[in-house]
Formats: C-alpha cells, sequence, structure tokens
C-alpha cells in the first residue's frame, strides 16, 4: 500500500511539472483563468476576440468547446451564437449574436466559461468596445514630426508632436487608429468617441508635456497649450515619450473595424537611398496598394531634409503624392487651418 502511495504522489508532482496552474492576464487586459495547460490534460484556449459588427462579436478557441456560461456588462441578452468548427487547423469560431445594437465607443466586458470534449475549463473576462459604424472620411493634413524643449525665465517651452486631420464627412472618430511606422505596432494613438462633421479639424498631440485636456464634448477652445487651437478639437496623448520618425516614417489613419487604411503620408530625408526598416517598406506598399501614394518607392517620399522643431510638413493639395505637401518655413506651423 505504501509503494502505491509512493508511486502516485512521484506521477502527481510530475503531472503538476508538466502541466502548471495559471492565471495570464494579457496587455490588453484579457484574463484567462487556465486550470491545466498540456495535451489532454490542457484547458481549451482563446486565441483570439473580435467585435465583428453592431450585434456580433467573434471568440476563436483552439478546440471546440462548450459555451456552459456567458454574460456580457453592461448587460446586454444573446440571440443566438453561431458555431464553425470547419477550419483545417482545429480552430472553432463562436459568433455571438446580440439583440441590440451596441453603443459606439462604450466599454464592455464578455465573461464566461467554457468546456472541452473531456471536462478541461477555462473561465475567461475580456474588454471590449461598441462597434463603430460611423467611422468618417479623414485625411491627414499637417504633421510636426520634431520635438523640442527650452528654458526661458518663464518656464520651460515645448515643441511636441502634432498630427492635424479634418472630416471629410460626418461620423465618429471612436476606437480609429493614429499610426507611425517609425514607432511601430503597439504605440498608435487610439481616437475616442467624438462625433465630429464635415470639415471639422482634430489635431492630435502625441506627447503631454503640459497636462493638457483633451477636448470631448462641444467645447473645443478649453485647450491652451501649444499648438492647440481653438478652430479645432485638440486631443492629448497621456505620452510623454518620443513619437513619429525626425526625418523618416509613414503616417496612416485607420479603420480597426474593416481593416482599411483612410489616409497616408510618406516622408523621409534625401541623405538616405531606401527605407530604413522592412516594417517601413512593407507599410509603404500596403499603402500603395491601399490607393493613398503613388509609389512605394522610397524617392517618392515627401523630402523632410529642412524639417525642424520649428517646421511642419503640411498638406496643400488634395492628391496622394509629395507634391501635394510642403516644408513650412521657420515659426510657419498652423494647426487649426487648412492650406487646400
Amino acid at each position: 500500500m505504501k509503494s502505491i502511495l509512493k508511486i502516485l504522489i512521484v506521477v502527481s508532482a510530475v503531472v503538476l511539472m508538466i502541466c502548471p496552474i495559471s492565471c495570464n492576464v494579457s496587455e490588453h487586459g484579457l484574463v484567462l483563468l487556465d486550470t491545466i495547460t498540456e495535451d489532454s490534460f490542457c484547458s481549451p484556449q482563446l486565441q483570439s476576440y473580435t467585435v465583428t459588427g453592431d450585434k456580433s462579436i467573434r471568440l476563436v478557441f483552439n478546440e471546440k468547446i462548450n459555451l456552459m456560461d456567458y454574460g456580457i456588462t453592461p448587460a446586454m441578452s444573446v440571440s443566438d451564437i453561431n458555431v464553425d468548427n470547419s477550419n483545417n487547423d482545429g480552430a472553432a469560431f463562436y459568433d455571438i449574436i446580440l439583440n441590440e445594437n451596441m453603443n459606439i465607443g462604450e466599454q464592455y466586458k464578455l465573461y464566461g466559461v467554457v468546456e472541452d470534449k473531456i471536462g478541461n475549463t477555462l473561465t475567461f473576462s475580456i474588454p471590449f468596445t461598441g462597434y463603430n459604424n460611423q467611422v468618417p472620411d479623414l485625411q491627414i493634413s499637417e504633421v510636426h514630426p520634431k520635438y523640442s524643449s527650452s528654458k526661458t525665465a518663464a518656464g520651460t517651452t515645448y515643441r511636441c508632436e502634432f498630427i492635424e486631420i479634418v472630416a471629410r464627412s460626418n461620423g465618429n472618430l471612436s476606437g480609429v487608429k493614429i499610426c507611425s511606422a517609425n514607432d511601430g505596432e503597439g504605440k498608435e494613438f487610439i481616437l475616442p468617441a467624438v462625433q465630429v462633421k464635415e470639415n471639422d479639424i482634430i489635431i492630435v498631440h502625441l506627447r503631454n508635456k503640459t497636462f493638457a485636456l483633451s477636448e470631448l464634448d462641444e467645447k473645443i477652445d478649453s485647450s491652451i497649450s501649444r499648438y492647440s487651437s481653438s478652430n479645432a478639437r485638440d486631443l492629448w496623448n497621456e505620452n510623454d515619450s518620443a513619437r513619429l520618425g525626425d526625418d523618416m516614417d509613414i503616417i496612416t489613419i485607420e479603420n480597426p473595424f474593416n481593416g482599411k487604411i483612410i489616409d497616408a503620408l510618406c516622408y523621409g530625408n534625401s541623405k538616405y537611398e531606401n527605407w530604413k526598416t522592412d516594417f517601413l517598406k512593407a507599410m509603404a506598399e500596403k499603402v500603395v496598394n491601399a490607393g493613398l501614394w503613388e509609389s512605394s518607392d522610397y524617392s517618392k517620399s515627401v523630402k523632410s531634409d529642412e524639417i525642424t522643431p520649428t517646421k511642419s510638413i503640411i498638406r496643400i493639395g488634395t492628391g496622394h503624392s509629395a507634391s501635394d505637401w510642403k516644408i513650412s518655413k521657420t515659426n510657419g506651423e498652423t494647426p487649426g487651418i487648412i492650406e487646400y
């Protein structure tokens, strides 16, 4: 009896070493509580989740599961759950269909418990933002890529990076991404849920050194920091580190709900012969394929040789080529003013 007990203890210890119990929290706030994590003893895995429409959320698991319990906060009722297990790699797709539309920009949580065919379970809680079916047409109108600070008798003066955009139609900004290929993935600025009208100007300030507040309501003249404008809605990134490439970058506005790029700007210094990274090269191809730049050839980018912290890259035309942009004169930045 004692020898059998010893064997059971050893086997249990080996199983625990191979399949430790874990609790993982992703950088996006996704909470996964794994009961066991290896081979036939593993709990199911939630591989991804996507808000796919006004009333739909897609969950992708690594295997077929039974959705034992689920709910949404704030409370929303579910009308149906569609299941697709036909994927060749074993992934299982679960489309949760709601009875009513999500509120644009509202923060929700979907939680639940799933079980696989042998009884292993996974408890999950995932945050998501209400689907935005009103993304407006947006256009980049000015980019100020170079940062500087200087001390004066009155204090420190900052010239921070900003991107000015113009709404070319009515809509809501919720979830729209402002991206820099130089900064890379994960550093995009996600716009808040704000209604805009055609010809509204939005200034996205990418570094906040003065504790400025974003203008999220109808009042758009409350921000008084440098490069703010009473003619534009000022939105501030709570970031204190460098953003945008000083002499080379590809700036994009992206709609995450359909995966499309809305507008782009490519610029680079003529001291380089090509894009400095593979990611920049790939983005150049991507914006060309989207019809938002004339060529992925580096020589076709806006020449940024004369850029300084007191100058901006300013749009002067409605097309998608270097000829539609200019470098401003010294102290010629024009936030809140459109020149075309």
